[in-house]
């Protein structure tokens, strides 16, 4: 990147003192960083990012593009402004992402697996090792609360990882703009620093797929020293 790319990237992070202050935004935005409702407009890079996040929460579909437009200046200024555009959470946090359909890739990995590869836990199987996770999409949604994943979101399964510097947005933005607690963080890029484990929901389809190996896996296991345990411990 040319050094006056990166400039411009530093110019326009610059969202003001407050992040989403404006008069008409959510007087809990400005609360969170400690500063007055309505105290300060917003920028235009603010404007559409909010915009962004607003198209988001209706269907991701929607604010996909605009997020990903926007994904080198929410990480140039996620350093300025951590009460926002940061998670809530400590870096370490588990993160878990639903999945409500088994990709092709995934179907094959649980196939070529051995019933040793797998560990019982909490209503789960899940693998020891970690997995290679290429997302579809350049924006996706990851959240600390495993019930949310797996109810709403997972109904065959969950991708398993911690949070890092990697994910952004505080939970809280989303819990407003929802309505509801997802406790959701968004990670950008189809690339992981973190290793993503693979959890399989018993009495799924993928569980009614590979019958005979998943009757293998013991439910009184509970490797605890396991990689993928002391990510789901916590």
């Amino acid at each position: 990147m040319k050094l006056l790319d990166i400039l411009k990237e530093i110019d326009n992070a610059d969202l003001g003192k407050v992040v989403f202050g404006g008069p008409k935004d959510e007087p809990e935005f400005a609360k969170m960083q400690g500063a007055k409702p309505g105290s300060e407009p917003n920028t235009p890079e603010e404007q559409k990012l909010l915009k962004a996040l607003k198209a988001w929460v209706v269907s991701p579909k929607l604010g996909v593009k605009d997020l990903e437009n926007l994904s080198k200046l929410i990480k140039v200024a996620a350093e300025k402004y951590p009460k926002i555009l940061k998670p809530k959470t400590p870096n370490g946090t588990p993160l878990f992402r639903g999945l409500k359909n088994a990709s092709p890739e995934i179907i094959d990995l649980v196939k070529q697996s051995k019933p040793e590869d797998w560990v019982y836990n909490k209503g789960m199987y899940l693998l020891k090792n970690p997995i290679n996770y290429t997302p579809r999409s350049q924006v996706q949604s990851w959240t600390t609360d495993r019930q949310t994943a797996s109810g709403v979101f997972g109904p065959e399964g969950l991708l398993i990882t911690r949070q890092s510097d990697e994910f952004y947005f505080n939970q809280d933005i989303f819990h407003k703009l929802y309505g509801q607690r997802e406790d959701e963080v968004l990670h950008f890029g189809v690339k992981y620093d973190t290793p993503i484990y693979l959890g399989v929901i018993i009495g799924t389809k993928l569980t009614r797929k590979f019958p005979k190996k998943f009757e293998k896996i013991s439910k009184d296991v509970q490797d605890t020293g396991s990689e993928v345990e002391k990510i789901y411990a916590k």
